[in-house]
């Protein structure tokens, strides 16, 4: 251990290692990995994924090794590494520059930092770095300066099984008649998508400085470290070791945990659990392994505490050899709301493995097994007594794996609640006592009303009109007042369009009906039009419908459903407008869950002929077809108006006409500010899929993850060709690929081989048909391998 007189100062390397997203660079099948040259790579298929920042610190340069570290990308799987004594050209095969050096061939590393050993001292260095991961491989990358190394190094390269633990490294070094202060090491950490490195500092006590050794303790298991001695500010020597961890975790069923691990040339004599957030009182137990736990390399623990949070150590007398955590399964889950009088609704995850048994039992009681059907997301248990405890089991064979003790209510009318957003439902058995209800809302007074006829004698009440996100109690009462059920208590869902008021849009709306709604003087503020699944709402034949939304409304969303639950592409409901415009400031127009069309190419979604100031104009999980624009701004009348932000995600557009999918034409005056494309197809565009003509105002362009498919017009139709434009792990195919405006951020962008050839796109061999097989019917399912983690992802799940 290190002592309290030592001190250990832990920093994070100023190198922040960010993770790029998405799958980068493409090719196809590879050879052994010593065989890898840039001239080996299909160009057609390279996306770089290449590492960044390389650094060689000068403190880290000892006169046989060196310590390496870049920016990391993902998905890496392994790194090769190459250094020459001459400086390395693009299409310089591997190892056949100067005293060439491969690290990494046997797919060793991993991680950073990487050390390098073998290195002659007092000499100069070239490097550069490779990744591979998923079938895939980068370009090198390369260090920009050489490095060279010292002309010492005296901390000992090879340890001994004894040197290294699960918890632990010691170290030796010859000091060559010169003094040693302190030694540092360093090691990779993750944190979400962002990976750095972090360092600490060990001072060395007089007795390590004589011994020449130190052991450097509370190391993670399992984790490769690099280590460097100094005196004051000059290294010394480096060395690399990677703690043990032997141990491994292969099952966690309820309360049982099943362990194995490797031999790995020394015995195991023990095994160590305790609770990971034990406090004081919790007993550290301690198990001796049998001679055929020894010999069959495994241990099954059972009746552990469920939920429970394990530390498991394994050891080897008092060596620390593999450390590994578990979490017991807790699968029972019995909401307070299906806890009644005379029954309890039990429900658990059953994941993998399925539970054949379930127990329930009075406190001292028999254990009686439920002989009716088992349900996972809910079994009801029938015939209880009210107000008792009863403890609920679900088990595999005889493996306990979910249990909970809850005490029914009062032996009354049970009575089962489904609660939505502005409506519950309620379902009891039929009782000629049950007349009246209440639903009380939480620090309210109960109202009692009377039940209907129909209520009563089928035993279901609907009940509209709540508040969304409010705890309400529910009871029913005979003739005198009395209640005959338990008052239960239940929540309505929260309200994703709180603050909007609603309007539940009628199927084929008349021409009156729909004009009336805009017509209301009272109809202001933020509007929802609520569509219902499979509703038909096509209004785009008759120009007599009202298109424009009045001065009075400041925020529109048009809905499929009200809870935010998407609805299949199938499913979706369709509303057909013509030329929508907005007349006053809107803070933001919502198409969400909608299947949204025109009649044709002769008309428009939205025509904007109005200067309004629009926040935010957004499609969401939509199928938007059949138009000659989604949106477009070409009438005079729109000057001065503008648009902050237009998005469309998740959405599937086709047959879109010659005005172009977003559109803001004849210099008109009206500014889009930005516009983000992501996760969705453009299926047939005979216009410009954007085309701004907005001369004096730049529009920030964001497309990513998107299959854009058969347009024949210039992709990208600008008066400026500065706007900020990028484009992103996208296929294209039957684009015109040409641009008024410039690409100047792009990354894994391939077009099918009949597209224009431009700088920021892969071209690659593949046709139209053969990046898109099904593409006539309307399914862009990828047909080449290794393009599929790029595009729309719909269409590969």
């Amino acid at each position: 251990m290190i002592s309290t007189s030592k001190q250990i100062y832990l920093m994070k390397i100023t190198h922040i290692l960010y993770i790029l997203s998405g799958l980068l660079f493409l090719s196809g099948t590879w050879s052994a990995c010593t065989e890898e040259n840039d001239w080996d790579i299909n160009s057609e298929k390279a996306a770089l994924f290449r590492v960044h920042d390389i650094e060689v610190a000068e403190d880290k340069i000892a006169a046989q090794t060196a310590s390496v570290t870049w920016s990391a990308t993902s998905p890496v799987e392994y790194y090769l590494i190459e250094v020459s004594t001459e400086a390395f050209t693009e299409n310089q095969e591997m190892g056949t520059a100067a005293n060439s050096i491969v690290y990494g061939a046997d797919k060793s590393i991993t991680s950073i930092p990487a050390l390098l050993t073998g290195l002659t001292k007092e000499t100069s260095y070239y490097l550069r770095v490779k990744s591979f991961g998923s079938n895939l491989q980068s370009q090198w990358a390369y260090l920009d300066e050489p490095f060279t190394t010292t002309s010492e190094d005296i901390l000992q390269k090879d340890m001994s099984m004894e040197d290294v633990s699960a918890e632990s490294v010691r170290l030796h070094w010859n000091d060559a008649g010169l003094p040693v202060s302190h030694l540092k090491y360093e090691w990779e950490v993750s944190v979400g998508e962002e990976v750095h490195t972090e360092e600490a500092v060990y001072t060395l006590s007089e007795d390590e400085i004589n011994a020449q050794s130190a052991t450097i303790s509370n190391l993670l298991p399992g984790k490769k470290y690099v280590f460097y001695l100094y005196n004051e500010d000059d290294l010394r020597g480096t060395a690399e070791a990677t703690t043990e961890q032997i141990l491994q975790l292969t099952e966690v069923l309820g309360g049982r945990v099943a362990l194995k691990w490797q031999k790995n040339g020394e015995a195991v004599t023990r095994l160590t659990y305790l609770p990971a957030e034990a406090d004081q009182e919790a007993i550290l137990v301690e198990h001796i392994l049998t001679e055929e736990e020894i010999k069959n390399q495994q241990i099954i623990i059972d009746n552990l505490t469920l939920g429970q949070n394990y530390t498991f150590k394994l050891y080897n007398t008092a060596v620390l050899r593999g450390v590994i955590a578990a979490t017991t399964e807790q699968i029972m889950h019995i909401d307070e709301s299906n806890v009644r009088g005379r029954s309890v609704i039990v429900s658990w995850e059953e994941q993998s493995v399925a539970v054949n048994r379930l127990t329930y039992q009075v406190a001292n009681g028999e254990e009686l097994v439920w002989e009716g059907d088992l349900q996972p997301v809910g079994t009801e248990i029938k015939k209880l007594e009210g107000e008792t405890q009863y403890t609920f089991r679900a088990y595999t064979d005889n493996i306990l794996r979910g249990e909970q003790t809850v005490t029914t209510l009062k032996a009354l009318i049970d009575v089962a609640i489904t609660a939505q957003i502005n409506e519950a439902s309620f379902t009891w058995e039929p009782d000629a006592t049950a007349i009246s209800y209440a639903c009380t809302e939480e620090n309210s007074n109960p109202e009692i009303k009377a039940l209907s006829g129909e209520e009563q004698s089928s035993g279901k009440l609907t009940i509209q009109k709540l508040k969304g996100n409010t705890r309400y109690t529910f009871a029913l009462y005979n003739a005198q007042g009395i209640l005959v059920s338990n008052e239960q208590s239940f929540q309505t869902q929260a309200d994703p369009l709180e603050g909007y008021q609603k309007i539940y849009l009628e199927e084929n709306p008349s021409i009156d009906a729909w004009n009336a709604i805009w017509n209301n003087p009272d109809l202001s503020g933020k509007v929802a039009l609520i569509l219902q699944k499979n509703g038909k709402y096509d209004m785009s034949n008759n120009s007599n419908y009202t298109y424009a939304i009045p001065e009075r409304v400041t925020a529109l969303a048009v809905w499929g459903g009200e809870d935010g639950t998407l609805f299949a592409e199938s499913e979706k409901p369709v509303i057909g407008f013509r030329k929508l415009t907005f007349m006053c400031n809107m803070e933001k127009i919502d198409f969400f869950n909608v299947a949204i069309k025109s009649n044709g190419h002769s008309n428009y979604i939205i025509r904007q002929a109005h200067p309004a100031q629009i926040q935010e104009l957004s499609f969401r999980s939509c199928r938007i077809y059949d138009a000659a624009s989604v949106f477009v701004a070409r009438d005079g009348n729109s000057n001065g108006g503008s648009c902050q932000q237009i998005t469309i995600q998740d959405c599937h557009i086709s047959n879109i006409g010659n005005y172009n999918v977003i559109g803001v034409q004849n210099n008109v005056g009206f500014v889009v500010h930005k516009i983000i494309l992501t996760n969705s197809t453009i299926n047939g565009c005979t216009g410009n899929i954007i085309r701004l003509e907005q001369n004096d105002n730049l529009c920030e362009i964001t497309i990513q993850q998107s299959t854009l498919y058969h347009s024949p017009q210039a992709m990208i139709r600008s008066g400026i060709n500065t706007n900020p434009t990028a484009i992103s792990n996208c296929l294209i195919a039957e684009v015109n690929t040409s641009t008024y405006a410039a690409i100047n951020s792009y990354e894994n962008v391939f077009t099918s081989a009949d597209c224009y050839g431009v700088p920021w796109a892969t071209k690659t061999q593949y046709d139209a048909a053969t990046i898109f097989p099904q593409a006539t019917e309307g399914n862009f399912t990828v047909g080449v391998a290794e393009l599929k983690g790029y595009g729309d992802l719909r269409w590969n799940k």
